[in-house]
């Protein structure tokens, strides 16, 4: 009998929050679709990381400046007697016997592990590292020209997509005047009708109008549910239950003004002209190898014939 109860209970509450529910569902404003799309949308994190990857390659050309530090070890093995006679030396593991004519013509194969610690200044290249580094830079400019350029392509996405929300929304209280409209014009032709002062026909052609009314109400709710997912979407966010805010206050818009702007500041034309700057410092950084370079640098050597990083 409780478990009745309580079934019944929950039937109650069940059905109470599925019919209140929408009548408390939150308004979300153009502002915060815009800031949800540049807070989570995938394109623009994608680029993000693009950005990152960029501000590393510049870190990198320009760390070509510093010194350059080498731990290497290497191992050897042969028989062939300048070898041999390399590695004793090298180890300073000779002995008076090895100096005898047939050791010396056939020596045994012998093992060299050598240790090699480095340090290189470059002192002049040719230009090529600044060369490089400005490649660098003029590609990060770029990849943050078209990261700008992005986020404005989303949120003119976002705009269309609010914009279709708004107008499915509409449609819906239209469609649901012409259904209500529609009803009455049934109600009046079906009078007439038993009246006798009106024909079938006009009875089927009112219900043919209510029909048409209700398909219009129907389609203008799944444009608008097709709307509010496209919002989820760029937006990257799972939204739940929704309603788009009415838009108030529309500025005026000078087509003549936004094409001059727009030609003058695109991100994406101001990204392929840094793209051209970087590609001609590349090219300069190539033809620098044909010149002389300059670099200083001081290598210490071990050598051992048993183990590596050892030392006889």
């Amino acid at each position: 009998m409780r478990k009745k109860n309580f079934f019944r209970i929950f039937q109650v509450v069940f059905f109470f929050f599925l019919i209140v529910a929408p009548l408390f569902a939150r308004e979300l404003s153009l502002k915060d679709f815009i800031n949800l799309a540049i807070k989570n949308n995938l394109d623009l994190r994608a680029y993000q990381e693009e950005v990152k990857a960029a501000k590393l390659e510049y870190e990198a050309a320009k760390g070509a400046r510093f010194p350059r530090l080498k731990l290497e070890e290497y191992f050897y093995r042969s028989d062939i007697p300048s070898q041999v006679f390399m590695f004793k030396l090298n180890q300073e593991d000779f002995k008076a016997s090895d100096f005898e004519i047939k050791k010396l013509n056939n020596p045994s194969a012998r093992n060299n592990f050598e240790t090699r610690l480095t340090i290189e200044l470059p002192i002049w290249l040719g230009g090529k590292i600044g060369a490089e580094i400005k490649a660098a830079e003029f590609h990060l400019k770029a990849i943050e020209d078209l990261y700008q350029r992005k986020e404005e392509e989303i949120i003119l996405e976002v705009y269309k997509a609010y914009l279709f929300a708004l107008l499915s929304k509409e449609s819906i209280k239209v469609a649901e005047s012409s259904i209500a409209e529609a009803k009455e014009a049934l109600k009046i032709a079906k009078a007439r009708y038993e009246a006798g002062t009106a024909l079938l026909s006009d009875v089927k052609r009112a219900e043919v109008y209510l029909a048409t009314a209700e398909e219009s109400l129907v389609r203008a709710k799944n444009y608008y549910s097709v709307a509010k997912k496209r919002l989820e979407v760029i937006t990257n966010t799972f939204l739940g239950d929704f309603e788009v805010a009415e838009l108030t206050n529309l500025p005026e818009v000078n087509l003549e003004k936004i094409k001059k702007v727009a030609l003058e500041n695109r991100k994406d034309l101001k990204a392929l002209e840094k793209e051209i700057q970087a590609k001609k410092n590349s090219y300069r950084a190539v033809l620098s190898e044909n010149l002389p370079q300059i670099s200083a640098f001081a290598s210490y050597g071990l050598n051992d014939k048993d183990k590596p990083f050892g030392s006889e």
